[in-house]
């Protein structure tokens, strides 16, 4: 499949229903970054891999939300019921909320922040590694306070 109208797919994160694209693209003649809430349900294996069917993901359905978040967003991370996208132009983590689809916090880390980890001694996610290209640094986030608690080195 070949969705014609995600212009600029970079990381990719499943919460085992939907699958989230970060993503930029010019709307309305201004740049932004964003995250694509993409329902894949109805994408089945093709056989026969001769040739490409084309997907718009407003006409067939396939988006669901397009949510805005910081300029240039690279990775994103779901933990639970949040997901966390690393925006390396504005050196922020976003923090979305899945159940609304919707920016609940911002966070300012690193310089071009860019990979993302997260921490869940017994299973419970409680820490949140962002590595920052630039600074070459990794910001530590508690992810119960969404608060930096740490930069390394």
């Amino acid at each position: 499949y070949f969705i014609s109208d995600i212009v600029s797919p970079r990381g990719m994160a499943t919460d085992g229903t939907f699958l989230y694209v970060t993503d930029a693209d010019v709307v309305d003649g201004s740049f932004i970054g964003r995250v694509l809430k993409v329902d894949v349900s109805t994408l089945t294996a093709l056989t026969d891999n001769d040739a490409i069917q084309i997907q718009d993901k407003e006409d067939d359905s396939l988006a669901s939300a397009s949510i805005q978040v910081g300029a240039n967003p690279e990775n994103i991370l779901i933990v639970g019921t949040q997901a966390f996208v690393a925006s390396t132009n504005d050196d922020n983590v976003s923090v979305i909320d899945l159940s609304s689809d919707t920016v609940t916090n911002t966070i300012t880390v690193g310089e071009e922040p860019y990979g993302l980890a997260v921490d869940s001694p017994g299973g419970v996610p409680t820490t949140l590694y962002v590595s920052n290209v630039e600074g070459n640094t990794i910001s530590i986030i508690d992810i119960a306070s969404l608060t930096v608690v740490g930069t390394y080195p």
